[in-house]
């Protein structure tokens, strides 16, 4: 047990001796959580960036389409290795007879998450629209990701969020700049840069995305990443 403590010396000498353990062990922590920016994966940061600078421009929905596309190339491919992150070109619904949104994700060959994706501005119609082919298509609910060019009455908005949650379907309408950062957390430190842009280019020529949008991606990567991305 505790020794026993008779004096006022003794009672003294043994807080004196508590209070320099407990300073210590205080250091120790201290020491432990410590740390400088230089010790960082920056990849994630320096993605974040790049995607920045790809949002601000539109191509007519073109840039965002890719950007979610990689981000999500990169988040499936952490969690599994049966997926498919499908992408259908742009302002051509229907193209295929298996699309249900503008970008549908697969996970073991089920529909797993549907994305419909607008960087110009829409309506509730559009929304509805969006959100009827996914309930067609047996899910529950869909990511409807506004870009930066985008937008809608947000009573519109609101409205069409509240009467599909009556029904049973969730609508969550996203800025791109809330989704981004949040499929990168999600994605977690490893994050891929060359894969990243090795799937954004691939895709963009295998859908027949507009020479202008692609060479305008492979400008910026070069200046941004320079060796770091190899695109051969």
């Amino acid at each position: 047990g505790l020794p026993k403590i008779n004096t006022a010396d003794e009672a003294y000498a043994g807080l004196v001796y508590a209070m320099k353990k407990l300073l210590a062990i205080k250091e120790e922590k201290s020491k432990i959580t410590a740390f400088d920016y230089s010790s960082l994966n920056g990849d994630s940061a320096k993605l974040a960036i790049f995607i920045d600078r790809i949002l601000r421009e539109n191509f007519e929905g073109e840039a965002l389409t890719l950007v979610i596309a990689g981000l999500y190339e990169l988040y499936m491919d952490s969690i599994t290795d049966n997926y498919l992150v499908e992408v259908h070109p742009v302002n051509q619904s229907g193209a295929s007879s298996k699309e249900v949104s503008d970008l549908d994700v697969y996970k073991d060959e089920e529909l797993f998450i549907a994305n419909e994706l607008k960087d110009k501005p829409f309506t509730e119609h559009d929304i509805r629209h969006a959100a009827d082919k996914v309930i067609a298509a047996g899910k529950s609910q869909m990511h409807f990701i506004v870009g930066r060019h985008g937008g809608c009455n947000n009573d519109e908005i609101h409205r069409c969020i509240s009467e599909y949650l009556s029904k049973g379907f969730v609508i969550n309408v996203v800025p791109v700049d809330f989704f981004v950062p949040t499929l990168l957390g999600l994605i977690g430190g490893d994050v891929d840069i060359d894969y990243f842009m090795k799937f954004v280019l691939e895709t963009a020529v295998e859908t027949k995305f507009k020479e202008e949008t692609i060479a305008f991606i492979g400008r910026i990567a070069d200046e941004q990443f320079k060796d770091k991305t190899r695109r051969d």
